[in-house]
């Protein structure tokens, strides 16, 4: 880590949230053979310390411990990231990191949204607008299709067992003939 000048001496201990520890030790220039980490060290307005981790969601945690004073970090504290949240087309869905997921439906419930996947890479927090889901030709025909030929409810499903239950129907009625 430098200061703009000169070369400082930074140590970092980071700790995994099942508390099995990761010691880094003192790194200096050159330094090889250790564990790398996505974490940024850089400085606010007021020349404070400000660590920030490479990846996203709150799977995502690191643990300071601090010998000096003059970082503004608070010592021992675990820092964790944020899932991104939300719904899509007003159907539940869920985050991990930048990514939010359409959720499957409830049982008995359709979705249009189950799978799809949107990335969110913006910085800001709270609402950040909408997304509608608009079905394709394909999607729409693929349902369809799917309405006709499903081998338990479809439409092909049910001529198959009415045809069934007429022939067995003229079937009775010869043997009664």
């Amino acid at each position: 880590m430098t200061d703009g000048t000169t070369n400082s001496t930074f140590g970092v201990e980071i700790f995994e949230p099942t508390g099995k520890g990761v010691d880094l030790g003192s790194m200096g220039g050159g330094v090889t053979g250790r564990y790398s980490l996505d974490v940024t060290a850089s400085k606010d307005g007021s020349d404070q310390l400000v660590l920030t981790h490479g990846e996203y969601g709150a799977s995502q945690t690191f643990t300071t411990e601090i010998s000096g004073s003059n970082l503004g970090l608070t010592d021992n504290q675990t820092y964790s990231g944020v899932d991104v949240a939300g719904t899509i087309n007003d159907e539940s869905a869920t985050g991990s990191g930048q990514i939010l997921t359409g959720d499957a439906p409830d049982t008995d419930a359709t979705t249009s949204v189950e799978g799809l996947a949107i990335k969110y890479t913006g910085t800001d927090t709270g609402n950040q607008g909408e997304v509608t889901v608009t079905m394709g030709v394909a999607e729409l025909f693929s349902r369809s299709l799917y309405n006709m030929t499903d081998p338990y409810e479809g439409y092909v499903a049910f001529k198959l067992d009415s045809l069934g239950d007429r022939i067995s129907s003229y079937d009775s009625r010869i043997d009664d003939m």
